[in-house]
């Protein structure tokens, strides 16, 4: 043992040995650490990544993520994620979000509690959203957040001039605090002071806080009162808990009800009359301006009767004003307008308004604003005076209407469809019960002739198009007229009502009045049989009309006129054919064609005699070139676009 140790001792001792010893104990550690290297920079995991992009506040669906080969060098000091497991049940936070083929970042990833404004899509389909006024002094310094429940008080005078105090509603949760603009106090760093408390309520109770503040001569106030902790650690449900105050404001609103009854109001109607459109009422004042658009951080374009679009300046009309009113329309219509919900549609009698937000709109928030007054704009001296259509062919298509020709008006957006339908409508008989069905409100045709056996229908996502109109039979109108055709549901429509005997007018959007059979084919989902499809419409639908609105150099003003009247009808072979009565070309040029005898004979049926040749003598008088009616036939047309389909 001793010659051994003796033996390590000078093996040891040798400064060459452990030299050589060092060098190849450190070229084993080399060797290992760029193994290592090695490895990390060639050997791959698969890192998920989102296949379509991800918007903010949206939830993760595992589904649509995808897969890519990275290096784990690639990931060091990385927080993208590596592991699928770690998306499930995950929402991309708010004021973040995952574009397409790009990876997930943990700090991109939240719970769905840690969204701004979680709470708004957790609204049940009986609830709707309050707005309510306040100030900072109303909200206790600020002190009452987003989560917390509040109680709601009235302080009021009544008749004897007494004060009224006490609960309303118990039991509130506040879901956000806001600003004049609409921007959240606790989310937004620019908000400004405090401005309206946001929270979920029955429908029932939302109209009663609605009616609250229209009432005036009482001083009536709605307080909110926070709950201590111990109740908001156990909320209960929201109640009413006063039967005399709500019993004392439902008196009072009686007689404002009655008032706007007498008005031809609806309560959402008297609530959309308190907002402040501020410097907007001067355009909305101006009844020959009927679109008004808001882009780009302050860019304005009227579209007015006698001009057209163009823009106009008006330095105080911002991003902040629009902001404030759609804020105020949002409260009218019980809806949210913000990230969670970028997209606002509100209409009133008179108006309809559509409010995009800037988490869309990269430009800044975006809003028109279409004006639908209960009014009938055209009159005959009117149309003819400013060359819309001629005497001869307006007194032709007032004559078709006493007769029960089923129109339709076709035409581009803005060119004046509707309102040579509702011309048209106030020319059907007094005593004939006409019923309208529209998705947007526009004709009025019950407010403007309230003496008349008028039904006006609105469709909504509970009663479609086929259920109101099934509604609509029921009420044996003579008349049934639809806003608009613009899906499959409202081509069944059209169809199913002219072939039960109604009879109507609508409009389309269509290239012309002779292809708007096929325009409605084209808007059927089915695989429906073309040439029957287009053999009916052809049977029951007497005459196309097409309007267009164009800016004329000549007239120097914006110009809207009938350019095409077109007949349709099914002749003795079943052969759908067209025949185009009226048609004034790019030039200028019209020409007349007279009406075939089955339109005679339609007119006849109904007890409208119309004078033969009816158009003949305008060659003569107008410069304009009259030929006898010369039927198109649809069958080969039909055949084409089989073919093409």
């Amino acid at each position: 043992m001793g010659n051994i140790g003796e033996t390590i001792k000078r093996f040891v001792g040798n400064k060459n040995t452990v030299t050589i010893l060092a060098v190849i104990a450190g070229v084993i550690v080399l060797w290992y650490f760029y193994n290592y290297r090695v490895n990390q920079a060639i050997t791959t995991i698969r890192v998920p990544y989102s296949i379509s992009g991800v918007d903010s506040s949206k939830k993760i669906n595992t589904e649509e993520v995808g897969y890519k080969e990275l290096t784990q060098s690639s990931l060091k000091n990385s927080d993208i994620v590596t592991n699928i497991a770690a998306l499930e049940d995950k929402y991309i936070c708010t004021g973040s979000s995952v574009a397409a083929n790009d990876f997930f970042y943990e700090s991109q990833l939240c719970d769905k509690k840690e969204l701004k404004n979680f709470i708004f899509d957790e609204l049940g389909d009986d609830e709707k959203i309050y707005t309510l006024s306040v100030d900072f002094k109303d909200t206790y310094a600020d002190s009452i957040m987003p989560g917390d429940y509040i109680d709601l008080y009235i302080r009021a005078t009544d008749d004897n001039n007494k004060v009224i105090f006490g609960p309303l509603i118990e039991s509130i949760q506040v879901l956000a605090v806001r600003d004049s603009s609409g921007r959240d106090l606790f989310w937004d760093s620019e908000a400004g002071n405090t401005a309206a408390l946001l929270f979920a309520v029955p429908n029932d109770y939302h109209k009663l806080l609605n009616v609250s503040e229209l009432i005036s001569g009482y001083s009536i106030k709605i307080i909110p009162v926070p709950r201590s902790s111990s109740y908001t650690a156990n909320p209960g449900e929201t109640r009413m808990v006063s039967d005399e105050l709500y019993n004392f404001i439902m008196s009072k609103s009686a007689a404002i009800s009655g008032q706007w009854y007498k008005e031809g109001k609806s309560v959402n109607d008297a609530i959309f009359s308190q907002i402040d459109f501020g410097p907007l009422k001067e355009f909305l004042d101006d009844d020959n301006v009927t679109d008004i658009s808001y882009s780009n951080g302050g860019q304005i374009h009227l579209k007015t009767l006698d001009k057209g679009v163009y823009p106009v300046e008006r330095p105080e009309i911002n991003n902040a004003l629009l902001e404030k009113l759609a804020f105020q329309c949002s409260n009218v219509m019980g809806k949210t307008f913000n990230m969670a919900h970028p997209l606002l549609d509100a209409e009133s009698a008179e108006l309809r308004l559509n409010f995009v937000h800037d988490s869309i709109a990269t430009n800044g928030i975006a809003c028109t604003i279409r004006k639908t007054p209960a009014k009938i704009r055209l009159n005959k001296e009117k149309l003819i005076n400013e060359k819309y259509v001629t005497e001869e062919l307006l007194d032709f298509l007032l004559t078709c209407v006493g007769g029960h020709c089923n129109m339709i008006v076709s035409g581009e957006t803005g060119s004046g469809k509707t309102e040579l339908v509702k011309y048209l409508a106030s020319h059907i008989g007094e005593n004939e019960k006409v019923i309208t069905i529209e998705d947007t409100l526009e004709l009025h045709l019950d407010k403007i002739f309230p003496h008349r056996d008028i039904v006006a229908m609105k469709t909504n996502n509970i009663a479609g198009y086929s259920d109101v109109l099934v509604a609509c039979m029921r009420q044996n109108p003579r008349w049934i007229l639809l806003s608009e055709v613009r899906s499959a549901e409202a081509v069944m429509a059209v169809r199913n009502s002219i072939s039960s005997g109604h009879n109507i007018l609508s409009t389309i959007h269509s290239d012309s009045a002779k292809n708007m059979p096929m325009r409605m084919y084209s808007l059927l989902e089915s695989n429906q049989d073309i040439e029957q499809f287009l053999n009916s419409i052809h049977r029951y639908v007497q005459l196309g009309i097409h309007v267009k609105g164009y800016m004329s150099q000549e007239l120097g003003r914006f110009q809207r006129e009938i350019v095409e009247v077109t007949e349709f009808y099914v002749d003795e072979d079943n052969v759908a054919k067209s025949n185009v009565i009226y048609k004034k070309s790019l030039d200028g040029k019209m020409s007349f064609n007279n009406p075939t005898k089955h339109l005679y004979d339609y007119l006849g049926s109904q007890g409208v005699i119309l004078k033969e040749n009816i158009f003949s003598h305008l060659g003569d008088e107008s410069g304009a070139s009259v030929a006898p009616s010369t039927p198109e036939v649809v069958k080969e047309e039909v055949k084409e676009e089989i073919d093409s389909l």
